[in-house]
């Protein structure tokens, strides 16, 4: 039983590690994002997707700041 409740408690570390890595790496995209134009974020869209291809929404907004 120790042993059951030893391997829980080291999931439940792995997972909130997990969880913190996955918001650091999601944080640092975010201000990538930030720092990029609309023109640089189109281009990167276009470069990733296609032209005009996908991420409708996202290139409306960029459209609009303009």
């Amino acid at each position: 039983m120790a042993e059951k409740r030893q391997r829980d408690g080291l999931k439940r570390v792995a997972l909130h590690q997990r969880r913190k890595d996955r918001k650091e790496r999601a944080d640092g995209r975010v201000t990538a994002r930030q720092t990029r134009t609309p023109a640089e974020q189109r281009e990167l869209l276009d470069k990733r997707l296609g032209r005009n291809v996908g991420a409708a929404r996202e290139r409306a907004r960029l459209e609009a700041s303009q």
